[in-house]
């Protein structure tokens, strides 16, 4: 009997220790991918397979909501992913639909570095290069507005206290060149500041 008390004693797996999940199927990869792409997080990958934007944008969205690495996406990861995409619809008030298939001709990133001269936006372009510059992720830049713009311009909204309606109106139009305006300043004066030194 002792000799079975310490070998169960030295074969104890703590609790907080687990295994990888199993792998996603096909379907629920192809969901995940839908879902952070709605986001606002780009993915160009053929839809059910784990490639280089896929990966970049798991990476994102786990440092975006404070989340641990991990080397697989996990049953945990899925469930976050899920719960988040149901939150942006159902802070607009609308239903939580079936997320879309990603289109598959990308024209374009959203990572930018400036959005052109310092003026009110007139077009969805311009709104997507000014919410890009400041860090929000509209989608891709095509001057057409997408469920990622949406999602973009609904949480610059959110942020500036302004009545969420995932639309770019006039006075969001107008918060987002003085946020823009503010932003090259900060930049300006860190780069004086660098130089000064």
């Amino acid at each position: 009997m002792p000799f079975k008390r310490l070998l169960s004693a030295l074969c104890f797996v703590p609790l907080w220790v687990t295994a990888p999940a199993q792998a996603l199927d096909t379907d629920a990869l192809i969901t995940v991918q839908r879902q952070l792409h709605a986001l606002g997080y780009e993915i160009t990958d053929d839809e059910g397979r784990i490639g280089a934007d896929t990966k970049q944008a798991l990476d994102l969205f786990r440092d975006d909501n404070d989340l641990p690495k991990r080397q697989w996406l996990n049953d945990g990861l899925v469930t976050i992913v899920a719960e988040r995409y149901a939150a942006m619809y159902r802070r607009r008030g609308e239903a939580v639909p079936t997320p879309a298939a990603i289109p598959s001709n990308k024209l374009g990133k959203y990572c930018v570095v400036t959005s052109g001269s310092l003026e009110l936006a007139t077009d969805d372009a311009k709104v997507q290069r000014q919410l890009g510059e400041l860090g929000y992720r509209p989608g891709n830049i095509v001057g057409k507005s997408s469920v990622a713009t949406r999602n973009a311009i609904s949480n610059f909204q959110l942020e500036n206290n302004l009545p969420v309606t995932g639309q770019a109106n006039a006075l969001t139009r107008q918060l987002l060149l003085a946020a823009v305006t503010q932003l090259r300043s900060n930049r300006r004066r860190a780069e004086t500041l660098s130089a000064s030194r």
